[in-house]
């Protein structure tokens, strides 16, 4: 399994390099409701198991993207709430909002506005200086949180971080993770720019935001853990489905938007 995951993402990561560096704007958007309309049928299934409804919420969504504003302040406002109410919903779970949960009109409108404000916030991203470069970094801060979080929790894992939504995942992992993650965003200031006290600002906001990015992941295991689901799809080997690779950037890019906003730039 793992080196199937191997062989995948080397397949994949440099697709995606590609694509962030290379394709003009409305290239990234029309891609970007390509992988909003896969994960919108993934996730879908959540609330339905009927083929044309999952059909038409992804095509739906697909092609809201390419409609989206790009609003800054109010995308960044809108991004924290919603990951505040994920992590609220997190901390109550299996009790406190369980049954709202159940309700399949709850799910395919959290749905919709998790894809939707990855998307926005995805393009709204790449439209700032150093932009491309800004959003493949947070791309990398994730898959570092990912990676350190799997190997350290595989040698030190011993504390349950999650265990009624993620038994898998442990405090070591995410320390683990969180460490590779500042690494990382430590390695990239020069990338784009940043000196002084905004270099120091990214450094923190970057670890952050992997660190946040966990909430994403958590929060497709509950919908999961929900609906008697495994894994969201097999598109991607050694992965699953888009949900499953894509979880914690749903949420990391939003956020990054947000503390993007307060960084200051040279």
């Amino acid at each position: 399994m793992l080196l199937t995951r191997i062989l995948t993402a080397l397949v994949l990561i440099p697709l995606v390099v590609w694509a962030l560096l290379k394709l003009p704007p409305g290239g990234l958007a029309v891609l970007l409701g390509v992988v909003v309309a896969l994960s919108a049928w993934e996730w879908a299934q959540f609330a339905t198991r009927s083929q044309p409804l999952r059909a038409a919420y992804a095509v739906l969504l697909g092609v809201a993207v390419l409609a989206l504003p790009l609003a800054g302040a109010p995308l960044a406002v809108a991004g924290v709430l919603l990951w505040l109410a994920m992590f609220g919903w997190l901390l109550a779970y299996p009790r406190g909002l369980r049954p709202g949960i159940t309700q399949a009109p709850m799910r395919l409108a959290l749905g919709a506005a998790i894809l939707w404000l990855f998307a926005a916030a995805a393009l709204a991203l790449a439209a700032v200086d150093n932009g491309r470069v800004l959003v493949l970094l947070t791309l990398v801060l994730v898959w570092a949180m990912d990676v350190g979080g799997y190997f350290f929790g595989k040698r030190f894992g011993r504390r349950k971080l999650a265990p009624q939504v993620s038994p898998n995942k442990s405090w070591e992992g995410f320390a683990g993770g969180a460490l590779l993650a500042a690494i990382v965003s430590l390695a990239g200031m020069p990338l784009l720019g940043l000196s002084g006290a905004g270099a120091l600002q990214f450094a923190l906001l970057g670890t952050l935001v992997a660190m946040a990015s966990v909430v994403g992941d958590l929060t497709e295991s509950m919908f999961k853990r929900q609906s008697g689901i495994k894994d969201s799809g097999a598109l991607l080997p050694g992965h699953g489905g888009l949900l499953d690779r894509l979880d914690s950037t749903y949420a990391a890019l939003p956020l990054m938007l947000a503390g993007w906003l307060l960084v200051p730039t040279p």
